[in-house]
């Protein structure tokens, strides 16, 4: 009998620690659910193409391409902090990872009198091609030999660098055919200048900006549907984060402020940085209420099963004592 009891027992703890398994990267790992926030701080780099027909190489205009990388300082806990064990710092050199981002999309120019325009953004289409319909952002977890982030000498480089590790997630429009459905959009606030180049001497203000975005399912093609956040079991809230415009709740907030950059130099004479733009921003998203997994729910009805066990153990002994 103690021998049986004890194979229980025995039985139990091993459920108990496999219910409990770690997920598969340190950004899932590190999430924190309903009612709380997370946050996600990054600063941001731009370049500017030139769109088909323009001509303006110092200005913004409808058609340009803006592709861009990003390298997250800290996740964790919106308002909390690495001190009190609710934010998590990667990316620095004592950093077992690094999170970082590539996004390209399409400018649209609209005028609003007064020498001021807005500038929202849509799906460029060989980003999309290649992370699905709708892309506009896609994140990555890099460890590792990829655990490499550089900001050039290249954008090809720092492309590179900044999406050669696990896919965590792809954020865009999910509308038919890449368009915006419910609160989706991407735009800045008004913007009195809308010059890029040639670099300032000093680091200049631009403006704010606002992106309000869903997680591509896997219905939208590409690489959407094997990332991370596609998969590690959870569901994202409709929240309404902290904005600049008029969007109503998404899954994904970005809000941040961009500046016109000087190109300073990269690494160890490796040259100047190609990015003429910079922003540093904030992405706010909502996990709902854990659910187990379905192999999580297995291990718990074979532990409820131990538990069962126990007592039908304990009433055969009650028995045994009351005959003896």
């Amino acid at each position: 009998m103690k021998s049986v009891f004890l194979a229980f027992a025995t039985a139990g703890l091993a459920l108990g620690l496999c219910a409990n398994e770690a997920h598969a990267t340190f950004a899932t790992s590190h999430l924190f659910f309903a009612p709380d926030q997370n946050h996600y701080n990054d600063d941001s780099l731009e370049t500017v193409t030139k769109g088909a027909g323009n001509t303006d190489t110092s200005h913004l205009q409808t058609g340009d391409i803006l592709t861009g990388q990003y390298t997250v300082a800290d996740i964790g806990l919106q308002g909390g902090s690495i001190a009190g064990g609710t934010r998590y710092s990667v990316g620095g050199a004592a950093d077992s990872v690094e999170i970082t981002g590539v996004f390209k999309a399409v400018v649209t120019v609209t005028p609003i009198g007064g020498g001021f325009s807005i500038v929202s953004l849509s799906p460029e289409a060989t980003f999309a091609a290649t992370y699905g319909q709708g892309a506009m952002l896609a994140l990555f977890e890099g460890s590792g030999a990829t655990k490499d982030y550089v900001t050039g000498p290249t954008v090809a480089a720092g492309q590179a660098s900044a999406s050669n590790g696990t896919l965590l997630a792809v954020l865009g429009f999910t509308g038919t055919g890449g368009t915006t459905t419910g609160g989706e959009g991407w735009a800045t606030t008004p913007l009195q200048s809308l010059t890029f180049s040639p670099p300032p001497t000093n680091q200049t203000a631009i403006g704010g900006f606002n992106a309000n975005l869903d997680l591509l399912p896997a219905s939208a093609g590409g690489l959407a549907g094997t990332s991370d956040f596609n998969n590690n079991g959870f569901t994202y809230n409709f929240a309404q984060g902290s904005t600049f415009g008029t969007f109503d709740p998404t899954q994904f907030q970005v809000n941040g402020q961009l500046f016109r950059r000087q190109k300073a130099s990269v690494g160890s004479g490796t040259g100047q940085s190609p990015y003429e733009i910079g922003d540093s921003a904030d992405l706010f998203f909502q996990v709902a209420s854990a659910v187990p997994e379905p192999s999580s729910l297995v291990l718990i009805m074979l532990g409820l099963g131990s538990c069962g066990g126990f007592s039908a153990l304990r009433r055969l002994r009650r028995k045994e004592c009351v005959k003896g």
